[in-house]
């Protein structure tokens, strides 16, 4: 009897959607794809894998990853060189288990610009279904390296158009905060 349990029960288990088993966040995927695109665009590549979220960004995409990771664009060293940014990554829905993530860089910082976002962003996470930061700005007395106000607020993917000539356009992407904390 035990048997035949175990048997359907297992048997259970195979045939469960890989939809059911892709929910889950790859986080240690995620670092490494992130860390090796993150080492094209500068140095000093750092994320703790916690600041990854599964979510809806815009009409535009299906859910996609969206990764907090630190790094200094300009491979300037020093404390004052390096900055948060946000990562988006897709992951190919036909084939989860074959590793088919990867970084989409027109939605990705440094290469998108943001808008109000602090240069120090501690979190990432989703409240009320929407996509928000807790960061740090500094008081006035505060280290170059080391703010001491705490803040949060909403994060937006955003698009416009832009005329390139004539006849075309081109659609851009930026990253914008419901408050502006970019130059406190």
């Amino acid at each position: 009897m035990k048997l035949r349990f175990y048997a359907s029960f297992l048997l259970l288990l195979a045939t469960l959607p890989a939809n059911a088993q892709s929910n889950s966040v790859p986080r240690a995927k995620i670092e490494k794809i992130l860390g090796a695109y993150a080492n094209t665009v500068g140095c000093d590549f750092e994320m703790d894998r916690k600041n990854i979220v599964k979510t809806y960004i815009s009409e535009d995409f299906e859910k996609v990853f969206v990764a907090l990771f630190i790094n200094d664009n300009v491979c300037a060293g020093g404390s004052g060189s390096w900055k948060s940014y946000l990562a988006v990554l897709w992951q190919h829905n036909e084939y989860p288990d074959k590793g088919g993530l990867y970084v989409l860089p027109e939605l990705t910082m440094p290469v998108i610009s943001s808008i109000g976002l602090p240069r120090f962003i501690d979190r990432v996470f989703i409240k009320d279904g929407k996509l928000w930061f807790s960061g740090r700005i500094h008081a006035p007395m505060d280290a170059n390296n080391f703010p001491t106000i705490h803040v949060q607020a909403q994060v937006q993917l955003l698009k416009t158009e832009a005329q390139i000539d004539a006849k075309n356009k081109s659609t851009i992407y930026y990253w914008k905060s419901t408050t502006d904390y970019q130059d406190q």
